[in-house]
């Protein structure tokens, strides 16, 4: 076998999704062997176990909540790993499902060169749209585990993610700076504003909002607060609905509809520690930092029946309990576009922004406007309820990471466990996980460092 294809299937093949076999080998798939159609193509694209998978162990690590010294044995050594921090944690599952993702938005693309559009031009040009944003998507979220952080300063020079632009094997795989990556997913991402549907058929797949909400995502976490600002302003124009959760019923055990009002891209992770209700308990810190008055405390959280007091997470934008919202919704976007105001100098814009989001959020009639009289004082109001409102979402690991530069807001995280106190300090060189090893020693591509 050629080096180049042995260092191709490193990342994506190895060891991993064994399950997917049926999708992933193009012998028995002759979709995927030789789409020649458009129909095809789509069909590819609405593989909804392959394109909308979200990561699990960002959703692991984050602060959100904690689990008992007896449960934590029945966690897989991932999981054990993850949650705890470790240095050596490898997660071989979360880059085998991404790259997996990758290697069919490449496919699709590739193979949508050769198909003639005829008649339908404004349908090819949504799937090539459809598909540089499942790329782009899949980049960014890899980047969240497997390169540093975001910096101006030093992107150009830090190690970034494998660029896989296209399905060929034969290209040998080699990591990009920071800064190639980020370009790269903007790059995908305009470009593929101009190409898809304006409102997609089902919210699995991307349309116009999907897209200007992940560059808001993107741009956020690069502090690129103007542009972060402009794309939410986009997306919201297009796209803007908030629930009344007073029209929820609280007493309800999924009180959250699949595909609701405020979701405009699904994605969901199935094996995240805090999927598991049964183990994974509420931090209570978060749980007693809603007001009386507000309805998340009821919708998100529910005791967990053994008499502690301790609260579980009920309130995932899936309808389920045991699989969690990933993808992105309506209130994110207007968070985003929050903070970027204020840090920008639109104080009050952004506070009105809150404000807006809040009052869905209150009993009907109980809630008073915030204010804040200086930009401090409303980037702890924006970046408190965004904490609140975007529970086990994936996104506190990319949020940690980001204020990590922030000193006014970076936190060192812990952990109590079988007597033994673990952090996670600002900075910390674990918020950047290892190639999993097992790459490394088939692709000897650069390993992160320790």
């Amino acid at each position: 076998m050629k080096t180049g294809i042995q260092l191709y299937l490193s990342i994506f093949f190895l060891f991993a999704f064994s399950s997917c076999k049926k999708y992933l080998d193009a012998r028995s798939d002759q979709r995927l062997a030789t789409p020649s159609s458009l129909s095809d193509l789509q069909a590819l694209e609405n593989s909804v176990g392959i394109m909308n998978n979200a990561l699990t162990v960002s959703n692991n690590s984050t602060d959100e909540y904690y689990v008992h010294d007896a449960d934590l044995g029945n966690l897989d050594l991932t999981g054990i790993n993850s949650y705890l921090w470790d240095p050596n944690t490898d997660d071989l599952d979360d880059w085998s499902r991404q790259y997996v993702t990758v290697y069919y938005a490449n496919s699709i693309l590739d193979n949508l060169a050769l198909v003639d559009a005829g008649k339908d031009q404004a349908r090819w040009n949504d799937i090539k749209g459809k598909a540089l944003f499942f790329r782009s998507y899949t980049f960014f979220e890899i980047a969240q585990l497997f390169a540093k952080q975001y910096n101006s300063g030093t992107a150009a020079s830090d190690p970034g993610i494998v660029l896989r632009l296209n399905s060929n094997f034969d290209i040998p795989s080699k990591r990009s700076s920071v800064q190639q990556s980020y370009d790269q997913i903007l790059s995908d991402l305009h470009l593929a504003a101009k190409l898809v549907q304006r409102i997609p058929i089902n919210k699995t797949q991307p349309g116009q909002a999907a897209v200007y909400a992940l560059l808001s995502r993107v741009y956020l976490q690069m502090g690129d607060y103007a542009n972060a600002k402009v794309t939410a302003d986009s997306c919201l124009k297009i796209y803007s609905s908030l629930l009344d959760y007073n029209t929820l019923d609280t007493t309800a055990q999924n009180p959250f509809q699949e595909f609701n009002d405020e979701v405009i891209y699904y994605t969901n992770t199935y094996d995240a520690i805090n999927t598991l209700d049964y183990m994974a308990k509420a931090d209570s810190n978060l749980v007693n930092s809603y007001a009386t008055n507000d309805l998340r405390k009821k919708l998100f959280y529910k005791d967990d029946q053994t008499g502690t007091g301790a609260f579980v997470f009920e309130g995932s934008y899936n309808g389920t309990g045991y699989k969690l919202f990933n993808g992105i919704a309506t209130d994110e976007v207007y968070l985003t576009r929050a903070e970027s105001k204020v840090r920008t100098g639109d104080i009050a814009g952004g506070i009105a922004d809150l404000n807006l989001l809040l009052s869905t959020r209150f009993i009907t009639g109980t809630f008073s406007d915030l204010t804040a009289g200086s930009e401090d004082s409303a980037l702890s109001l924006i970046l408190s309820e965004r904490k609140k409102e975007l529970v086990n979402r994936g996104t506190r690991w990319s949020d940690l990471r980001r204020l990590n530069d922030d000193s006014r807001f970076a936190i060192t995280l812990t952990r109590f466990t079988n007597s033994q106190t673990y952090t996670l300090v600002p900075g910390d060189k674990r918020y950047t996980l290892l190639i999993p090893q097992s790459v490394i020693n088939t692709s000897h591509i650069e390993q992160n460092p320790r």
